[in-house]
């Protein structure tokens, strides 16, 4: 993964020294690690969450295949089941659609 930052008129590719500690800064902030490649993984997990179909984040993300979705997509099963299920069982509000209707 490559970062960028403007130098004058054009970009250039942010040094790693830098770029390390960028993710150190935000580290602390968030309290936890946070590294750049943990980011593939928290873009794929929410477009899962908003229900997007498999073969449109495998186009995003410009793999040839589903497969990686299973590695990078850190949803739980709890996550996925509560799309469906609250507390009082079934949700009502559940929606056959299609991508388009997304707003």
């Amino acid at each position: 993964m490559a970062f960028a930052t403007k130098n004058s008129d054009k970009w250039i590719q942010t040094k790693t020294s830098t770029v390390d500690k960028w993710f150190e800064k935000i580290s602390e902030q968030v309290g936890y690690a946070v590294y750049p490649h943990c980011l593939r993984h928290h873009f794929c997990t929410m477009l899962k969450k908003y229900n997007i179909p498999d073969s449109v984040i495998v186009g995003i993300v410009g793999w040839k295949t589903a497969s990686m979705l299973q590695v990078y997509n850190d949803s739980t099963v709890d996550d996925e089941i509560g799309k469906y299920f609250d507390e009082d069982g079934v949700k009502k509000d559940i929606k056959d659609g299609k991508l388009s209707d997304l707003k």
